[in-house]
């Protein structure tokens, strides 16, 4: 093992050390707390429909993807299958089922 990489596994176990007392401590603030001014303006609603292709619950960094025409592709792991969405998040279709054979999927890993 080298110098460097034996005190980078010292330090690691010092930090563990030092954190592990922490872990009920609650902080307090001399501040108040106050509404904050931001506002939030919906752009695009993705998911979320009660029926339809277009349900769907979760979608990760590693399981959203897009195309140069701006379609997004999300894997819907649950369902074993990819929505396809258009460049404005109207839902064009859904590719693929659970299953083993051609447009079927075995398995949807979590990242």
């Amino acid at each position: 093992m080298t110098r460097n990489s034996l005190l980078t596994v010292l330090c690691g176990f010092l930090l563990c050390a030092w954190t592990e007392g922490q872990a009920g401590l609650i902080t307090n603030s001399p501040g108040s707390d106050r509404p904050l001014p931001w506002t939030f303006t919906e752009l695009y609603r993705l998911g979320g429909a009660d029926t339809g292709f277009a349900l769907f619950t979760e979608a990760h960094a590693t399981t959203v993807g897009a195309d140069r025409q701006g379609r997004l592709y999300i894997l819907d792991r649950s369902m074993f299958r990819v929505i396809v969405f258009d460049s404005l998040g109207r839902p064009l279709r859904s590719q693929g089922r659970r299953g083993a054979g051609p447009g079927e999927h075995s398995f949807a890993r979590k990242p």
